[in-house]
């Protein structure tokens, strides 16, 4: 299994990879910052690589 990290440009497309993957059924987990209440993370249960390859295309792999 292998760990891929990848970055939005901000909290928009970040709320549209969450919608995206509850309508292709795919269970993550969406952090939200306290007391902010801001969405900064989203982490998925491992997947096949084929599936979930078209949901993420718009992401970049991070490069911190």
């Amino acid at each position: 299994m292998t760990k891929v990290v990848m970055e939005v440009k901000n909290q928009s497309q970040l709320a549209k990879l969450a919608d995206n993957l509850s309508a292709a059924g795919i269970v993550f987990k969406l952090w939200i910052e306290e007391p902010e209440g801001i969405p900064t993370a989203l982490a998925t249960c491992p997947v096949p690589r084929l599936p979930a390859d078209g949901l993420f295309k718009k992401c970049q792999l991070y490069r911190g």
